[in-house]
């Protein structure tokens, strides 16, 4: 193609202003509408397990299943994989099966920041049976390098339904179907670098383990906390450090606490207790702890006012979330005052309305919290308006 010359320019310049003044119509009423649409990217997975029929009838209720890793084009430092727990795991009974996601950021630097919508099909092989497909999950996630991984979308499995979704030589087939959302701009996946400096992080893990080892080696102990007959060594500035309340009973030299180093502790679980100031040493809990657990942990985390181990086991809580256990988890969130767990709760009552107003924990609730329900029936009318 010829390059077009400056006075060739000049002329079609002059010619558009010809035509423009010479138009019958006023230049200055007429408008034109520019708009970009940006489309969902839309992928599927579909994971095939053999013999399922013969593994759910292992009563191992640990027992866990996971797909193999996905990824989209558009966000290719995000991974996606599929786990099931075909007899329940940490999330309920061996009469139920439940799916969830892991979703990974490989991104060692950004924190990545997108929106995913997906839902399960459990793929029907028998004449006149509909493929089961669960809600649709929602999410607008970030992942940051220092916590790179999320699991979020349980999806619960009657076992008793399973026969009718099984091929004949008793493997399953499940898809996820996603959508990878763009912004508003067109952004599917916003990356933002944000990783401290490598020394930072290993000094931190490093920290964390030399408290670990001074607890369990009760190294320069100076306070003992007794509960049922059981002393535990511990130190008083790791206790003041995470707990109010514990900084009350030494900050007054005039209490018995502060007076003799000894704090005791009456009607609490001890494994309980243990958990609580291992985690003031360590920053962690243990992963396998079931809900009742969680759920005495949070109390101890409210009673003694450690704000971080309060927040996390609601986190716990939610990931574990079900509609078979969110009534108990309401009652839960409202005495000990779990907002994010409340919410939790609230948004799963709201997606499956009907199922959950007839299920017998509602109805009993009905009669026992009924101005607990009443809060969270005007909570998702307020939402949903």
């Amino acid at each position: 193609m010829s390059n077009i010359t400056k006075s060739e320019l000049d002329l079609v310049i002059n010619r558009i202003g010809s035509v423009s003044m010479e138009d019958s119509f006023s230049m200055s009423t007429f408008r034109c509408t520019n708009r970009t649409q940006y489309e969902p990217l839309r992928i599927s997975h579909n994971w095939t397990i053999n013999d399922f029929r013969s593994l759910i009838t292992f009563n191992d209720q640990q027992m866990c299943l996971k797909s193999s890793t996905f990824v989209s084009e558009v966000a290719p430092k995000i991974n996606w994989r599929m786990f099931m727990f075909p007899r329940g795991g940490n999330l309920g009974g061996t009469r139920n099966g439940f799916i969830f996601m892991k979703v990974t950021s490989t991104s060692q630097y950004k924190k990545l920041t997108f929106k995913a919508k997906h839902k399960y099909i459990i793929k029907s092989h028998r004449f006149g049976t509909n493929d089961w497909n669960s809600d649709m999950f929602i999410n607008t996630n970030s992942l940051h390098p220092d916590n790179p991984i999320i699991y979020c979308s349980i999806f619960c499995i009657p076992l008793s339904r399973i026969d009718n979704y099984l091929y004949g030589d008793g493997s399953l087939d499940i898809c996820c179907e996603m959508e990878i959302i763009p912004d508003d701009k067109g952004i599917f996946c916003k990356e933002e670098v944000v990783k401290p400096p490598m020394d930072d992080v290993s000094h931190y893990i490093n920290h964390a383990s030399q408290l670990k080892k001074m607890y369990e080696s009760s190294d320069e102990a100076d306070c003992q906390i007794i509960c049922n007959g059981t002393v535990l060594n511990v130190h008083k500035f790791m206790l003041i450090a995470y707990s109010p309340v514990f900084n009350a009973m030494f900050e007054h030299k005039e209490t018995k606490e502060s007076k003799e180093n000894i704090i005791k502790i009456v009607d609490e679980n001890l494994q309980t207790l243990e958990t609580m100031i291992d985690y003031i040493y360590s920053g962690t809990i243990p992963e396998l702890l079931n809900d009742d657990e969680i759920i005495d942990l949070l109390q101890l985390a409210d009673k003694y006012d450690i704000q971080p181990l309060y927040h996390l086991c609601q986190d716990r809580l939610i990931f574990h979330l079900t509609e078979m256990n969110v009534c108990e988890m309401l009652q839960v969130s409202e005495a000990y005052k779990a907002q994010s767990l409340m919410d939790a709760c609230i948004r799963l009552v709201a997606r499956n309305l009907n199922h959950i107003l007839e299920s017998r924990e509602w109805l009993e609730m009905e009669k026992t919290h009924s101005q607990l329900l009443l809060y969270v029936m005007k909570q998702i009318t307020k939402r949903g308006s």
